[in-house]
Order: C-alpha cells, then structure tokens, then sequence
C-alpha cells in the first residue's frame, strides 16, 4: 500500500497541482490543472500546438513521446530552455512544474511559435538521439 502511495498516488497529485500552479502564472484557470485530460488540452493551447494532437494522445507510444515534447515545450514557454530544465519537466514532472509555478521571477513568455529559435548543444542532440534509439 505504501509503494502505491509513494509511486503512483504522490506523483498524479504532485502533476496535477504543478500544473494548477503553472496555468495559473499563465492566465489560464487553475482549476483547470486539476482536471485530468483536460489539461493536455490547455498544455496544447499554452504550447501552441493544434487542437487535433488530443487525438494523438491516445494512441499507444505515439503518445510517450507527444508527452515529452509536450513537457519540455511547457517549460520552455516560461523561458526555461536548457537541457536539466527539460529533463526536469520529463522526469519528474510533479516536482519540477511545482517549483516552476511557485517561482516569482518567472513568467509565461508565449507559445512556442512566439518564442526565439535557440540552437540545441551537440551533447543534447545526443542525448535526445539515443533516448530516442533505446525506446524505440
């Protein structure tokens, strides 16, 4: 039971309020973060992605990987671009949106089609090839 707790029910409420938090320092309401699938929704309309990627997912795999562009976009729509900020939001979503909606010095900057191109680092090109290698 305590396994259940420490592994699934901890971490699903962790995600939830971080993501409460961070729609609101968006301007997006903070219930909003607390309702399941819901806030995919308003993840694609804060990341700039089309509305028709809900459908995508919900399908097996495929979704994974729309998750961890999703995460790391999220992040990156608050200026937080480099690579731990990205690993962050992947692999433990439910800390990091929470200190990135608690922290007063940022602020959504715009979706991701607003935002300045940045170049990634060869090390996170790597990194983001082998990932991908080792899943697949």
């Amino acid at each position: 039971m305590l396994s259940l707790v420490l592994f699934v029910i901890v971490p699903l409420v962790g995600f939830h309020v971080g993501m409460a938090l961070v729609f609101a320092k968006a301007g997006k309401p903070a219930w909003a973060g607390l309702v399941p699938v819901y806030n995919f929704y308003i993840i694609l309309e804060l990341t700039g992605k089309p509305r028709w990627w809900m459908a995508l997912l919900l399908v097996p795999l495929l979704n994974f990987f729309l998750y961890i562009g999703l995460m790391a976009d999220l992040a990156r729509t608050f200026g937080q671009d480099k690579l731990k900020h990205a690993s962050g939001a992947v692999a433990l979503p439910f800390i990091y949106f929470i200190l990135l909606g608690t922290n007063k010095n940022l602020a959504y900057k715009g979706t991701i089609d607003t935002l300045p191109k940045r170049k990634k680092s060869g090390s996170r090109e790597w990194l983001e090839a082998i990932l991908f290698a080792v899943y697949a």
